[in-house]
């Protein structure tokens, strides 16, 4: 989940510019799902992004808001000319979780919808990465993280690319 709120700085060049803040949590505790509308195998499966489920969750984003306007509020202190903009309409919970509301969207570094585990904890894939159930079938993406990374999702994802490679050759017959 991401929330984006900015400040605008005015004044003479050169200080003139733009301070803006990207508020990125990178393990919710609200989780989604993705299930299957139907049998039909062209049917876009229905995705419950699960946002701001977690009480906690809302809670993370509502410090990090305030620890974000604290931060604006020291720099227009040394001098700056500073303008908000598309930020909440007061420092009220009210108009905050309105605010985290209205702003949350995806980084769409979707991860763990298909996580690597043991069967009856929820695991889907084994750490083979082959699906339980399905012979024949390993998954080699972001899907069987157990939990999201808390860093960009392409070098856990090439590693594990690398790890399937070798897997595989493994079990190929020559």
């Amino acid at each position: 989940m991401v929330i984006a709120a900015s400040t605008f700085i005015e004044g003479p060049a050169p200080t003139v510019g733009l301070l803006s803040f990207l508020i990125a949590m990178l393990q919710s505790k609200s989780t989604g799902s993705v299930r299957l509308k139907s049998a039909d195998p062209h049917a876009r499966p229905q995705v419950d992004l699960g946002f701001l489920q977690h009480p906690e969750d809302m809670e993370t984003l509502r410090k990090a808001i305030f620890l974000s306007t604290r931060i604006a509020a020291q720099v227009a202190k040394t001098g700056y000319l500073m303008k908000a903009y598309d930020v909440p309409a007061s420092d009220s919970p009210g108009d905050v979780d309105s605010f985290i509301r209205s702003k949350v969207a995806t980084v769409y570094h979707y991860a763990s919808t298909c996580k690597m585990g043991k069967r009856e904890l929820g695991g889907v894939v084994d750490d083979q990465l082959r699906v339980y159930g399905v012979k024949g079938l390993r998954v080699c993406d972001a899907s069987v993280f157990p939990c999201v990374t808390t860093a960009h999702t392409m070098a856990p994802v090439m590693a594990m690319a690398e790890r399937c490679a070798d897997l595989i050759k493994q079990t190929q017959k020559y």
